[in-house]
């Protein structure tokens, strides 16, 4: 059982048992009399999540198998002797435990991904994290809040810093931007300094803290895709590591080049969205050699309070789409999390694209003509 503090061996002994038991009388003896809770109290017990698995003694050993529950953030273990993996057997011992410990959730090995881990959410004001922080303590997880301006290097120094001090950072998730209509006239700067630079702070200081083994994600867009090449001034991305200044001005030139505010919002927004898809490669091959994996993901149009502000005009791209629908919360949630686990070692030095094809749709399948 392992903790962020220390990890402690756990010894577990049973006497009696047979490696099949076949007599009604002597299965009943064994359920009323010798499967008893082992129990392993770490820290504190209380009602939680909890994630099973079952574990193999060995042939010549005693129990044969044991069924093991491990509070995912209360610190607590149980183990049930089990004789054989037959579904009579463990439903005997699953009714037990259930019975004992009234767990308010089981979860199994495919559902755990985040459940051991410690979350940290942060944004530019805790108090608007803390409901979110809440609900996720409510579903077992051990969750803090941590205010942090991704436009300034040192706030997200500190909040690397305050991270590490927790344990060891195994995923971040690079989620931080602001979206057109989230801007006013005249905030192409502001735009590309949070989604752009925001993007080469959190992976250079974050990745100071990371060991082999550990993943950064960053959440780039659809827009990535959507400026026609002769925009790009991939030539200017570089500079965004040696010169913010220079860097800032090329691509507010750039951005400049639309008529409207919206439109001078929408491209510095596209141009910085296609730099965070640029720089995540750049940093997976950079980081590559310490083991530390990068990657980038684009969402398309999200069920989400920010993606109905873009429905006024981004919402074309929802025809464009192969279900002709915006994305789900959840369904971004479960993509994010899948290319952020850490079994997913192969996946580097790309972006995944997740807008429900609409960007292949515009492109291709649903092109006009």
């Amino acid at each position: 059982i392992t903790t962020k503090q220390k990890r402690i061996g756990v010894y577990l002994h049973w006497n009696g048992g047979k490696e099949s038991v076949d007599d009604e009388k002597e299965r009943q003896e064994i359920k009323e009399n010798q499967i008893k809770p082992y129990q392993i109290k770490i820290f504190s017990r209380s009602l939680n999540t909890w994630f099973m698995d079952l574990l193999d003694n060995g042939k010549e050993n005693e129990p044969r198998y044991w069924f093991i529950f491990i509070g995912t953030n209360n610190r607590y273990g149980v183990a049930l002797p089990l004789n054989s993996k037959n579904a009579e057997d463990v439903r005997d011992a699953l009714n037990i435990f259930i019975s004992e410990f009234s767990p308010a959730k089981l979860t199994s090995d495919q559902e755990k991904a985040f459940m051991e881990k410690i979350i940290v959410i942060s944004g530019r004001t805790v108090a608007k994290l803390e409901k979110a922080v809440n609900e996720l303590k409510e579903m077992g997880y051990e969750a803090y809040s941590f205010a942090c301006d991704t436009s300034d290097r040192e706030s997200v120094k500190k909040l690397a810093e305050y991270a590490a001090s927790l344990g060891e950072i195994k995923n971040v998730i690079n989620a931080a931007g602001i979206s057109p209509a989230m801007g006013s006239a005249g905030d192409q700067e502001k735009i590309l300094r949070i989604n752009a630079l925001g993007t080469v702070y959190v992976n250079q200081e974050f990745s100071k803290k990371m060991n082999a083994g550990s993943v950064i994600c960053d959440i780039s867009s659809n827009s990535a895709y959507s400026l026609p090449s002769f925009i790009l001034p991939k030539k200017a991305y570089p500079l965004a590591e040696t010169d913010e200044a220079a860097f800032l001005a090329k691509l507010i030139k750039r951005a400049n080049m639309a008529k409207t505010d919206y439109e001078k919002n929408g491209f510095a927004y596209g141009l910085s969205k296609n730099f965070v898809c640029w720089y995540a490669a750049k940093s997976a091959f950079d980081l590559g050699p310490k083991g530390i994996r990068v990657v980038s993901l684009s969402p398309g149009l999200i069920a989400t309070d920010m993606g109905k502000m873009e429905e006024e005009h981004g919402g074309f791209l929802i025809k464009l789409s192969c279900e002709e629908r915006m994305g789900k919360p959840e369904e971004l949630g479960y993509a994010i999390a899948t290319v952020a686990d850490e079994r997913n070692g192969y996946l580097a030095g790309v972006d995944i694209l997740c807008d429900g094809g609409s960007t292949r749709g515009q492109k291709e399948f649903k092109k006009k003509k």
